[in-house]
């Protein structure tokens, strides 16, 4: 690669829109509300969502409130598109987003958009937890026994946040927030960090999905060699070798193919925002902390003449 193109393609992967709108745009083109959804409606919510993100987080100001919004923009774009009660539940998400846009101004917007965000889970969570009631009532023995053990729990928290605490690693997480916060800043650290999150899981949920899909259609393939050998009868083979070579071709040529493009850009995007949030932290450790005595980049660098 010339450094020509390898300049362009870094300042292209540090761009506002390859961080936020690719992400969330292809997020929306992976997760679609069913498998017969048409192309004229997924391209538009896959634009609208990708520049909703781009608006939140373009100029480095992104938030986590701002990521929720995200969030709930795409479960209002999905969920819209179901039945009636899920239509609901779509509006009332969307209504959620907008309102956390504006949280910043004012604690009654930001209460507004949580409330919107319950009311939307209350009513997607209504026939669950009318099943859960009805198995509960057929099932007294185990519903006491599920109830005497979140009990039990619930008396025990301090016991159970201690095992967590050691199963996981809570404490060393937590130092190295503290250090990040105290080197980079809160509001810097919170930036980064928001648009590291909305940046990763976009881009690891929808290739998540994105493998899913290949391994099934590369068993379809595989299964094909059953056909070629005759079924599992044993019989004449039902699929010519050639017929068997042609299939492989397409498979790779509308599977393979694009599976390996869509991988490399958007994990090449995702991994090119996580080392900028790295050298952006070991910069800020440098400058901030080792200079932070007064003493200039020279007389810091000089040489001592010892080894």
């Amino acid at each position: 690669m010339t450094p020509g193109l390898l300049a362009h393609t870094v300042s292209f992967l540090s761009c506002d829109f390859a961080v936020a709108f690719l992400p969330a745009s292809y997020f929306r083109c992976r997760f679609r509300s069913s498998d017969g959804e048409r192309l004229a409606i997924t391209a538009p919510l896959c634009v609208a969502v990708g520049a909703f993100a781009l608006s939140l987080f373009a100029d480095h100001c992104g938030t986590w409130l701002r990521l929720l919004a995200v969030a709930a923009a795409q479960a209002a774009s999905i969920a819209i598109l179901w039945p009636w009660r899920w239509r609901l539940v779509g509006g009332l998400l969307g209504l959620s987003a907008a309102a956390l846009t504006k949280a910043h101004e004012s604690e009654h917007t930001l209460a507004g958009g949580c409330a919107l965000a319950v009311a939307a889970a209350a009513i997607a969570a209504a026939p669950a937890a009318a099943s859960l009631a009805a198995m509960a009532l057929e099932r007294p023995a185990a519903a006491s026994a599920s109830i005497a053990a979140v009990a039990v729990c619930a008396s025990h928290g301090s016991a159970v946040w201690r095992a967590v605490r050691h199963l996981l690693l809570v404490e060393e997480v937590g130092l190295a927030h503290a250090s990040a916060r105290r080197v980079l800043g809160a509001d810097s650290l919170e930036t980064h960090l928001s648009t590291l999150a909305l940046t990763t899981l976009h881009c690891q949920l929808a290739l998540g999905q994105l493998g899913v899909t290949y391994v099934k259609a590369a068993q379809q393939r595989k299964n094909r060699l059953l056909l070629a050998g005759g079924g599992a009868a044993g019989g004449p083979p039902q699929l010519s070798a050639a017929d068997f070579g042609r299939h492989a071709l397409r498979f790779m040529a509308v599977v393979g193919l694009p599976y390996l493009a869509q991988r490399t850009a958007v994990e090449s995007i995702n991994a090119h925002l996580e080392r900028t949030f790295l050298h952006r932290l070991t910069y800020s450790l440098s400058v901030q902390l080792v200079l932070a005595d007064g003493e200039s980049p020279r007389r810091t660098s000089r040489p001592s003449g010892t080894l």
